[in-house]
């Protein structure tokens, strides 16, 4: 994996999914030899940063940054399901396209609408 070099400004992602901007520089005793970065996170979160992405926190595997941020594709379309629990015929982009695509046996024809990484309940993954 390569090595981070964390930059102000920039968004990152944690190994969580959280999203992470780089704020500046920290300052103060415990900054890592002056080298410490202070992130603010989406969930309200004020960390400091090591310029390789660990979390000055004991809590560091939850919140060390892996990767730069990039944001996540919508995924929404209507999809056919069957007995069984099997979802045939893929990803439609509107439900009358749906419909028209069904097959004999059809249960149910239900929406996605998720970002890309999530689970349909909208935690990451």
């Amino acid at each position: 994996m390569e090595t981070l070099k964390l930059e102000i400004g920039k968004y990152y992602r944690t190994s969580e999914g959280a999203k992470v901007l780089i704020l500046a520089k920290a300052e103060g005793y415990d900054c890592f030899l002056g080298q410490a970065m202070n992130g603010w996170a989406d969930d309200g979160c004020f960390l400091k940063y090591t310029p390789d992405g660990h979390c000055s926190k004991a809590n560091d595997r939850w919140n060390k940054l892996v990767a730069e941020w990039k944001e996540p594709k919508r995924i929404h379309g209507f999809i056919n399901i069957y007995r069984g629990g099997e979802a045939v015929g893929g990803l439609r982009d509107t439900k009358e396209e749906a419909n028209e695509r069904a097959l004999k046996g059809r249960i149910a024809c239900i929406e996605i609408d998720v970002l890309e990484g999530q689970g349909l309940d909208g935690s990451a993954q």
